[in-house]
Parts: structure tokens; sequence; C-alpha cells
């Protein structure tokens, strides 16, 4: 019976507790903006991840570590850190495909190391191959939008003038979509 009649304080204390360990949050002292444990982006791509320090809290020796163990600790370069109050912000900019995997946003709290980290996932971005960006076609006569695109996985193919999308029909075909 004592156990369903629990305090208003440690029912309190308990929710505070279930929500510090289920937050994106390290115990409540670092967190990721955007938040989640992986990020995708194509190649080329330009980004900001920023490691903040939770509230009422101080950090000392922030870093960000790349995925082979190297402090970022640049200033400016491709890939740089900028610094701000309680944050340290990782700037990517064109990213590569090999400059994926896990990056760690390391401090010092309260004297003790915290750390919280993400998974980059860079994909190939869509080219386009042999493809003009305009074409043109000759009213009444039949025409062919050549169109060849690459992509890690299948692109998806569409096709709109104006606002209105082409769609398959009797007078249009699509040859060659896998």
């Amino acid at each position: 019976m004592l156990l369903f009649k629990m305090d208003f304080s440690w029912r309190t204390l308990l929710m505070h507790l279930i929500l510090m360990l289920t937050s994106d949050l390290s115990f409540g002292q670092l967190s990721l903006q955007p938040s989640g444990k992986a990020h995708n982006y194509f190649t080329n791509d330009n980004f900001i991840i920023t490691c903040l320090v939770g509230d009422g809290k101080t950090a000392t020796e922030m870093k960000w570590i790349g995925p082979f163990g190297d402090d970022l600790g640049a200033s400016e370069g491709r890939i740089h850190v900028e610094t701000q109050d309680n944050a340290l912000g990782l700037v990517v900019e064109r990213v590569k495909e090999e400059e994926a995997g896990k990056y760690i946003c390391s401090a010092i709290i309260d004297g003790e190391e915290v750390t919280t980290s993400f998974n980059l996932v860079v994909r190939p971005g869509i080219t386009f191959i042999e493809t003009n960006p305009v074409q043109y076609a000759t009213e009444g006569k039949n025409f062919t939008l050549v169109c060849n695109a690459r992509a890690n996985s299948s692109p998806i193919l569409s096709f709109s003038f104006g606002n209105k999308s082409i769609e398959q029909g009797l007078f249009v075909y699509f040859i060659g979509q896998l």
C-alpha cells in the first residue's frame, strides 16, 4: 500500500530522473543542436552542429574530436570550430564522403570530462550526366527529353511543366526508368 502513496516530492524527483536519462542530453550537461545521434548529408553540403552546455553549467576545455581521433580545434578552414558562450560549433563546408564517422564533443564540467556524439553519414549527391538543363521541343512533333541521373541509390525522377506534373500516358512514356 505504501508503494502507491508515494510522496509528491519523490514522484517529482523520479519524473525528473526519467526525463534526464531519456533525453538527448548527457545527464543534462551537453546537447547537440540539431539533436540526433545521426546526421545525413550529401557530398558538398554545408552544415553546422553545435555542442551546448546545459543550463547553469560552465565548461572548460570544450573541443570537437573527429572520426580519426583528431582534435578539430582549427578556427578557419573547410572544417573548423567556432566558440561562443558555453557552445562550440562544428562548421563543415563542402563535406566529403571520407569525412563520415563518429564526431565527439568533449568538455570538462564540474571537474569531470563529459561527452556527447553523433554519427555523420555522407552520401554521394545526385549527378546529371550529359543532360542539358534547358531542352526545347517543336510543337506538334515528337520529342525526347534526355535526363541521365546517377546517385548512390536509384534516383526517383519526375517531370513537370509550369506547376503541372507530366505523367506517363497516351502520348508520354518513360524509357529506361529503373
